[in-house]
This record gives C-alpha cells, sequence and structure tokens, in this order.
C-alpha cells in the first residue's frame, strides 16, 4: 500500500460520515461561533462574512447560501401580471439586484441557520466528497447540469474546485446534462486516489468545537466592478480585505426598508460553553521542566531588538517586510485576536471559562507595561490553569502581549 493510500485510509478511519451527527453539530458549532460574534455586534455584511472564520472554504460556502437565497430573491419578484422578458426590464432587474447583492446585511437570528447549513456542507465536503457532489447535483435546478451553473457555482470552492472543472471539461458541445448523468460523473471524477485529505482542516473545527466523530487562520476577496453583483466576486483568489470595500461603498438607498432590531440571545450558549469546557488543559508539566516562574521569565524577558536589528535579522533568516509588520505594536490586544485564536485560547489556556479568559484581557490592557502584564499573568493565571509555556497556544498569546507593549 502506498503513503497516499495509507493516508486516505487512516483518514476514511478516523472519520465516518453520520448525517445526525453533522447536523447536531453544525447547529452547535453556528450558534457558539455567532453567539461570540454577535457580542458587540447587531449585524454581519458580506465581507466580514468572508472573513469570519479561519476555514475559508466554510466562508465560502455561507455566501453560496447567501448566493442561493438572492437568486430565490429574483424569481420572487416576477409576477405573471408584467412583461419580465423586455430587455429593458431584464436590465433594471438584474441592475436593482446587483446593487441589492453588495449591502448584504444579516443579523443573528437569519444568519445562524445560514451558518448550520455552510458547517455541515463544509464537514461533508471534506469526509464524504462524493456525497456532498452527488446530493450538488440532486439540487440543480430543473434537474439540468449547465455551463453557466458550473461557472457561478465553481467560485464557492477553495477545495475540490477541481472536480466542477472536470465537469465543465466533459460538458463541453453539450447545453446540458440531466443530474443523473452529472452524478455518475462524479463517481467517476473522484476515484479513491483522488481524495483530499483533510485532517488538519477539521482538526481547526475541533479547536473551536470538538466534532464527535473522530476527535473526540483571513480570506477575502476582489471588489466587485461597477454595477455588478457582489456573487460576481471571485471569491477563490487571495486579495485585498473586503471591509474595506464595503466601508467605501455609498449608504444604501433602501432607506424604507424596517431597521433590524437586536437578535434575542440564543439560549444555546451556556451548553455549548460545557461542550468547549469538557476539553480541558490537562497537566502538561514534567517534574523535571524548571518552575513556572522560571520559564516565564526566560521566555518573557527578553530585550526588545531596535527597527533595524529586527529588519538585519530577517534579512538574516529569509524573513519578509510583511513579517516585521506582524510583529509591530498593536493598540488593542482584544481587538487582536481572531476568532479562531480566542476559541484557542479559552480552550487550551482558560480551561474553556469564556469569563475568566475576557476578565484577563481586559486586566492586560489596562496594565501600564509588559512587565506589570507579565507579572499579572504570573500571579492570577498561568499557576492556576498550568499553562506549558512551550505551547503554540502560550506563545501566540505573548506575541500578541508583547506586540501591546512593545
Amino acid at each position: 500500500m502506498s503513503d497516499r493510500d495509507t493516508k486516505k485510509t487512516n483518514l476514511e478511519m478516523t472519520y465516518k460520515w453520520n448525517l445526525q451527527e453533522a447536523e447536531n453539530y453544525a447547529k452547535a458549532f453556528a450558534a457558539l461561533l455567532s453567539d461570540e460574534y454577535f457580542k458587540n455586534k447587531l449585524t454581519i455584511n458580506g465581507g466580514e462574512i468572508l472573513n469570519l472564520t479561519e476555514s475559508k472554504q466554510l466562508n465560502l460556502l455561507t455566501i453560496r447560501e447567501l448566493y442561493d437565497k438572492w437568486q430565490t430573491e429574483t424569481e420572487r419578484l416576477k409576477s405573471p401580471y408584467f412583461d419580465f422578458e423586455q430587455s429593458e426590464v431584464k436590465q433594471a432587474l438584474a441592475d436593482f439586484m446587483n446593487v441589492l447583492s453588495r449591502f448584504i446585511l444579516v443579523n443573528k437570528d437569519n444568519f445562524i441557520p445560514l451558518l448550520t447549513k455552510s458547517t455541515k456542507k463544509t464537514l461533508e465536503l471534506y469526509i464524504s466528497p462524493v456525497s456532498f457532489f452527488e446530493n450538488l447535483m440532486r439540487d440543480l435546478p430543473d434537474f439540468k447540469l449547465t455551463s453557466e451553473w458550473l461557472k457561478n457555482n465553481g467560485r464557492f470552492f477553495k477545495d475540490y474546485g477541481w472536480v466542477l472543472s472536470e465537469m465543465l471539461n466533459r460538458l463541453s458541445g453539450l447545453q446540458f446534462v440531466y443530474a443523473n448523468q452529472a452524478i455518475d460523473w462524479v463517481k467517476e471524477i473522484i476515484t479513491d486516489d483522488k481524495i483530499e485529505n483533510h485532517e488538519k482542516a477539521l482538526r481547526d473545527f475541533s479547536q473551536i468545537l470538538p466534532l464527535p466523530f473522530g476527535f473526540g487562520s483571513t480570506p477575502t476577496a476582489a471588489p466587485a466592478k461597477k454595477g455588478s453583483s457582489f456573487f460576481d466576486t471571485d471569491f477563490s483568489n487571495d486579495i485585498p480585505k473586503m471591509q474595506e470595500q464595503a466601508a467605501a461603498l455609498p449608504e444604501p438607498v433602501f432607506r424604507e426598508f424596517p431597521k433590524i432590531e437586536p437578535a434575542e440571545p440564543v439560549r444555546k450558549s451556556a451548553d455549548v460553553v460545557e461542550v468547549v469546557a469538557e476539553k480541558s488543559v490537562t497537566e502538561t508539566f514534567a517534574p523535571t521542566q524548571p518552575p513556572v516562574e522560571q520559564r516565564l521569565n526566560e521566555k518573557l524577558t527578553n530585550e526588545s531588538k531596535t527597527i533595524n536589528e529586527s529588519l538585519t535579522e530577517g534579512q538574516n533568516h529569509g524573513a519578509s517586510l510583511s513579517d516585521f509588520h506582524q510583529k509591530r505594536k498593536i493598540e488593542s490586544i482584544s481587538g487582536s485576536i481572531s476568532l479562531n485564536q480566542r476559541f484557542l485560547f479559552i480552550n487550551n489556556l482558560f480551561e474553556g471559562k469564556y469569563e475568566v479568559f475576557n476578565q484577563a484581557v481586559n486586566e492586560l490592557e489596562a496594565c501600564s507595561s509588559f512587565t506589570e502584564a507579565k507579572e499579572q499573568m504570573l500571579r492570577n493565571y498561568m499557576p492556576k490553569f498550568k499553562w506549558d509555556l512551550r505551547s503554540a497556544e502560550a506563545e501566540e498569546f505573548f506575541d500578541i502581549l508583547k506586540r501591546r507593549f512593545n
């Protein structure tokens, strides 16, 4: 058996696709992520969805759920009493829907179902790709696979995008094929030797909420062209952040639309936190390790380097200018922690205790120097939660802390 076959076999043994487990997990995952995101926000826009998690594929499939809603709303505008085939009407409708697509704004209650669906589909794509694409073909409009459908949907796949490309090649010269033919193509295209290994991506899910099966970093999009739809964006490319694009857009003109009121808190959060808390930090200190205070001092008392020294060191080690900028001073600890990092720190450094993590961050923000912040952590948190300062989580946390008081 080849190394590749071994990897595939191990992945299949580790993860078994279970629809009910996946649905339950997706609901809990979406509730947990939404509770965290909407703590200080009432709504989320398109650019923010594209940057919601470290999983670009999850973000893209969430946008695809919105894309389906957008197409459905377009059809609902059509009426049997008017001629929607007239060129002027078609152009006006297209312009209106394209403008509307660039003003995505979703509140928490409406966002959770979208994220639940995209989470379940992302897991299915990684664990059972043949099943995923078979279901995709069964949901084709009029049960017909067309080149237009393949081109429109290909943008939403960072992973397994080559499947749609191969189907587009096979469709060459044909106006369409029916869903049953498309399903046969799926089985022919996704052979055992082409199964992608997404073990790392699944581990990333487990860092936020432990998966019930198996184990028990920001994507951006290009600015849309003037007059085009948000959904015409080539989401598959890593290009400048859409938050900047969103900030530059004019205010929406549809002011007669009702204002979105704050969503009621989801009652799930307490239950979900309990699930996260179950994966507590284990005692990792061996008897031979030096005391916590000694290792903290070794780790955190390095004298700061000058810009010249930092740049010189970067050149000697092949570091880029962006590497240097990543270490520049930050104004806020909380504002510099990504959503994925937040769950990682809470789960692995604070035993899943949200309130304690938030209290620690607030206390550190109030410190006047790195020395004071270091003493705060040494006195109140590190001994209590028995941190392993050599762990990736601890290193990331202290990197952020150093940059705050750089």
